[in-house]
């Protein structure tokens, strides 16, 4: 995640992710079937790129956690640069102003979005984890390894 509002920007990482789900979303359908159809007609609609689904064991001193709950908070326009880094390497992205690159020798998914979620469950005999939604507002890009 790309901390991209303060000054030096800085690439942040996500630790102790558990699993993400949801990144690419789905296309809208356009019902355009009029009384002269013989079937149900369909035009695509927009792009609606989703919303990402993420849990991660919290770790309270972890940079990355400390700034997913500050930006659950903030009530700005608050989008971030996500990188999803597949394990096929693991170089991080890079960031030149406010460019976030990805590595030619990792295959990942790009995209802006904002904190939608940010929600602690405890339980039991249990590590405190965190549920967290990301609503994307670009379409995902996906670079592949050279």
């Amino acid at each position: 995640m790309c901390n991209d509002n303060g000054s030096p920007q800085t690439v942040v990482v996500l630790a102790q992710v558990k699993g993400i789900t949801g990144i690419g979303g789905s296309r809208n359908i356009i019902d355009i079937t009029n009384l002269d159809s013989l079937v149900k007609e369909k035009a695509a609609g927009l792009q609606d790129p989703g919303n990402g689904q993420f849990d991660l064991i919290l770790d309270p001193t972890n940079a990355g956690h400390e700034l997913l709950e500050t930006l659950s908070t903030q009530t700005t326009n608050a989008t971030k640069q996500f990188y999803l880094g597949f394990s096929d390497g693991t170089a991080p992205p890079t960031l030149t102003g406010n460019t976030l690159t990805a590595p030619t020798t990792r295959t990942g998914v790009s995209f802006r979005g904002f904190i939608k979620q940010y929600q602690r469950d405890f339980a039991v005999d249990s590590v405190i984890m965190v549920k967290c939604g990301v609503e994307v507002v670009s379409l995902p890009v996906t670079t592949i390894k050279a």
